[in-house]
């Protein structure tokens, strides 16, 4: 017996192109929770962009964030791999080199430098100190200079969008597929279920 479906946000719950949800996938996982399965929602985006999707679903609904480094239900984080102050201050320092960046916390985004147009979407507060980040965050996107991340750094590369000079950065550690399998371990489930 399934007791448990997760699917990606962008593309397949809300396909591209839409702006909310539609009638039939509200239906399609009332009717899965309705027979008891669990339902997780795995997204690059942060926990308050989904929260604000699947409102109705807030309290029944798991949601893996940040591409897996954030996990909620019912508003409590279940599973987290944050970024650690010491390479968020890596990218402070970069600033000088033509680096702005965006940080993504579970409920708010902070913008440092000056940011192309393609990321107003994501809303953020600008801030210019590291001691105005006010929560833990949970991934980066960087645009303008490459980041050559040290040896030592905390953080991975998720995505590098090349020619445009993007690049997001999570947490060394932080994985949808991790994520997902520390929720199927805290659910006590087979793979199969």
């Amino acid at each position: 017996m399934i007791k448990l479906i997760v699917s990606d946000f962008d593309g397949t719950l809300l396909p591209y192109g839409q702006k909310t949800v539609s009638d039939g996938v509200v239906k399609r996982i009332k009717d899965a929770l309705g027979r008891g399965i669990r339902v997780a929602v795995s997204s690059g985006r942060t926990y308050g962009e989904l929260e604000k999707e699947l409102l109705e679903f807030r309290d029944e609904l798991y949601f893996i964030c940040c591409d897996g480094a954030y996990c909620v239900k019912s508003g409590k984080a279940v599973y987290q791999r944050k970024i650690e102050t010491s390479d968020l201050a890596f990218f402070f320092d970069k600033r000088a080199a033509g680096l702005s960046f965006v940080l993504h916390g579970a409920f708010e985004n902070y913008s440092v430098g000056r940011l192309p147009a393609e990321a107003d979407i994501f809303c953020a507060k600008p801030v210019n100190f590291l001691t105005d980040v006010k929560e833990k965050i949970f991934k980066i996107t960087s645009y303008g200079a490459e980041v050559k991340l040290a040896p030592t750094s905390g953080l991975r590369t998720h995505w590098d969008g090349g020619e445009h000079k993007m690049a997001q950065f999570v947490n060394r550690f932080a994985d949808k597929g991790v994520a997902l399998s520390d929720l199927q371990t805290r659910l006590m489930l087979t793979k199969f279920e």
